[in-house]
Order: structure tokens, then C-alpha cells, then sequence
């Protein structure tokens, strides 16, 4: 049990017998809290990957190449090098993590262009083609939701890159007037998703499996149509407010 089941549960112990709207009333806002609460803290651990451990490594890295030179006289040079070319992959790896965490684009510009700047990074480290479209658009404003569903997004093209063998994902945001959808769809080898999200703990089902407590702690609905070599259409919607109570 992840720790908003274990919330919720708590929530609706010891109160007797409370009538449903009660009930769905104080669970919606529990966890609209906790939704806020899991996306401020993403939020925290990027800045603290970039203003600590980031700064840290830049540092290091500058001090190695004031030794650089030294080196030469040492004998270490070769030692020195080798030390430079993984810092600078761990830089960038630790820079690509903050970005794909808490993006500063989601927050300046919105989903779509923050989605536009993910299908860009995985189409340099993945080699497949993500197209974003956006069709009758709507916007929530609500910061930690947009977070929320940018991650969401993230781990849909995540799973169709792994598992779909296709090299090419869309990616479309809609909306009608009371909600926003977003939908990932691939025409690759597909999956029983029946099968798939009755587990939540397959190899890829607990990904789709927390996607749609996540979705539906707040008030939105998840689905994906999917059959063994039909491709994979995974859809989320979720109301304007944001599920907010």
C-alpha cells in the first residue's frame, strides 16, 4: 500500500459511518493535498540536485582542471583525465535528471511547450520521433497539477519507448469544456491491458497501475486500449479545476 492509500484508509477510520458524500467529499481533498505535497516535493529535490549537488560537481570540476596541468609533471595527467571525462558525464546526467524532474519551462510556459522540450531530449537519447499536438486547447493553472501531469505524460512515452518497439509516439493535449485530456498513442506490439493493469505489480503494469491512482485520487479517469499487436492508446482526463475540492 503506497502512502496515499495508507492516508486515505486513515482518513475513513474511526468515524463512524459517515455518509458517502461526506466521505468522497474528504477524500477528494485529502488527496488533492497529497497530490500537492508529492509534486512540491519534486519540485524541492530538483532544486536541490541543482543548487547543491550540481554547484558541487561544477567546482570539482574546476579544481581538477586547475590540477590538469600539474599533472603533467606527476605522471597523472592520464589519471586526471579519465576523472574530468566522468564528472562531465555525471554533470550532465545530473542536470538531464533535474530538468526531466521539475522542467523550468513547465512552470514559465506551460504543458505543451514543456512537453515539446521532452519529446526533443528522448528523441536525441532514445532515437524514436515523439510528435506533440495540441487540439482545442485548455489550461489548468494549478502549478502542482501541471507537474503532475507532465510526469504522468513522461512515464506513458517512457513505457511506449520500452516496451511498444516503435519509432514513433504521438502525443495529444485536448480539451472540451470542463476538462483536459492527453493522450499517448504508439502502433506498436501492444499488451493485454486488462491483464496489465489488474497487476500493480508487472514490470510495467505498476508504472500504469500508479498513473491511475494517481489520476483518479483527483477526480480524473484513466484508460488504455491496448491488444497484443494493435499498438497502445493510453488516455488521462482530468476536470479544469484540477480535482480540486
Amino acid at each position: 500500500m503506497d502512502t496515499s492509500q495508507q492516508a486515505l484508509s486513515m482518513a475513513t477510520e474511526g468515524e463512524g459511518h459517515p455518509t458517502t458524500s461526506v466521505n468522497e467529499v474528504r477524500l477528494r481533498k485529502l488527496a488533492w493535498e497529497l497530490t500537492r505535497a508529492r509534486e512540491v516535493e519534486r519540485r524541492k529535490i530538483a532544486a536541490e540536485l541543482h543548487d547543491n549537488i550540481g554547484q558541487s560537481l561544477a567546482l570539482m570540476r574546476m579544481k581538477l582542471n586547475l590540477l590538469q596541468g600539474e599533472a603533467v609533471f606527476s605522471g597523472m595527467e592520464k589519471n586526471i583525465n579519465s576523472l574530468l571525462v566522468l564528472l562531465e558525464q555525471t554533470i550532465k546526467a545530473t542536470r538531464s535528471l533535474t530538468f526531466e524532474i521539475n522542467p523550468p519551462m513547465l512552470h514559465e510556459l506551460g504543458l505543451v511547450p514543456a512537453l515539446n522540450w521532452l519529446a526533443e531530449r528522448f528523441e536525441k537519447s532514445h532515437g524514436v520521433k515523439i510528435k506533440v499536438s495540441e487540439k482545442a486547447p485548455n489550461t489548468i493553472t494549478n502549478p502542482e497539477i501541471n507537474s503532475l501531469l507532465f510526469t504522468c505524460t513522461r512515464e506513458l512515452v517512457l513505457n511506449s519507448i520500452k516496451y511498444s518497439g516503435v519509432k514513433r509516439i504521438t502525443v495529444e493535449t485536448s480539451g472540451d469544456s470542463d476538462a483536459i485530456c492527453i493522450c499517448v498513442t504508439d502502433k506498436g506490439s501492444g499488451f493485454d491491458a486488462d491483464a496489465i493493469l489488474g497487476s500493480r505489480y508487472g514490470e510495467s503494469g505498476f508504472g500504469l497501475f500508479s498513473i491511475r491512482e494517481r489520476i483518479g485520487l483527483i477526480g480524473g479517469t484513466f484508460t488504455v486500449d491496448s491488444t497484443p499487436g494493435n499498438g497502445t492508446r493510453a488516455m488521462i482526463r482530468l476536470p479544469l479545476d484540477g480535482g480540486q475540492p
